[in-house]
């Protein structure tokens, strides 16, 4: 009978035992499961939206990020654009790259409090991009740039009148007028503070001037006022020079535009950054670097020479 006992509590020590061992070995498969789902949250692939125009830029960045990137080109039918922007909320992406104004509006539609970078989005301070936790490249060349520039073009203009929305301008008016006095220019500035003073200004000052500059927003001076801007500068055989790829390809004599690389390059630079648990300088305006298009079609309209050497190293010439 003592035998029996002893082997019956045996048994049941065994079986003790055994129970704990396999609540211990349940617990460690369920961290194990835990920390795959985390593993797999934290690998969830980088968003990059663009539109086709911003295409380019895009696949830059895509060259230059070394991490997962998924890549969304908004379709040109607004049925399908719309399928598109409506499923975003669906991605849950840890973190956001858009190239545009129409990615950025879709990303604050659909994928608010998500961080981001953006690009190429003149008016990513209207749609309020800045208010979440984002991080731009600016949609001009750096002011300093596009003067050298335009000293390189029109080697003989001195007289250039400056278009521009002051609440709009990362630059205060006084480093643009130093800034153009290095190049040899006499700067006159022409603040524009609503759309609806554009006319009037353009009218005023641009028969006086030897050259136009526009610096583009997304508010004040946009797409909305290249056709008034064209006119006048044809009307007054005064050529215009700016930063902005629509306006160059429309109505300027030439422009100092974002180069696509380099957009993708930097806004790759900051989504590492931003990837690694690190902060991307805030208060740093973020330039890309420009490359020259040249209006020649404009150019001979208003009877300006360009010379040889400036088409030869343009980016681009329209004929």
């Amino acid at each position: 009978m003592r035998k029996y006992l002893a082997l019956t509590s045996l048994v049941l020590s065994f079986c003790f035992l055994l129970s704990i061992t396999n609540l211990s070995a349940s617990g460690d498969e369920k961290t194990e499961a835990e920390e795959t789902g985390d593993k797999k949250q934290e690998s969830l692939p980088l968003l990059v939206l663009s539109s086709k125009d911003h295409e380019p830029a895009s696949a830059a960045f895509r060259e230059h990020f070394s991490g997962e990137v998924r890549m969304i080109v908004f379709n040109k039918d607004e049925k399908k654009k719309a399928k598109q922007i409506k499923n975003l909320g669906e991605a849950n992406p840890p973190l956001a790259v858009v190239m545009g104004n129409e990615a950025g509006r879709a990303v604050k539609e659909r994928l608010a409090g998500v961080p981001l970078v953006y690009a190429s989005a003149r008016s990513a301070k209207k749609i309020s991009l800045s208010k979440q936790k984002a991080y731009g490249i600016y949609h001009e060349p750096s002011p300093r740039d596009q003067l050298r520039a335009m000293r390189r073009v029109f080697p003989q203009k001195k007289d250039l009148l400056l278009l521009y929305a002051p609440q709009c301008s990362p630059e205060q008016e006084d480093r643009l007028k130093r800034l153009a006095r290095a190049q040899g220019f006499d700067l006159t500035a022409g603040p524009c503070k609503d759309v609806k003073e554009v006319p009037e200004k353009v009218k005023s000052l641009l028969p006086e001037a030897g050259l136009v500059w526009v610096l583009t927003d997304g508010e004040v001076l946009g797409p909305h006022n290249n056709r008034f801007i064209t006119m006048q500068s044809m009307s007054a055989k005064v050529p215009v020079f700016c930063g902005d790829a629509r306006l160059g390809r429309s109505g300027a004599v030439a422009a100092l535009v974002p180069s696509p690389d380099s957009v993708g390059k930097l806004a790759a630079k900051k989504a590492e950054k931003l990837a690694k648990g690190k902060t991307p300088d805030a208060g740093d305006i973020t330039y890309p670097e420009g490359e020259l298009i040249i209006n020649r079609k404009m150019a001979r309209a208003i009877n300006v020479e360009i010379s040889p050497e400036v088409l030869e190293k343009a980016a681009q010439v329209i004929k």
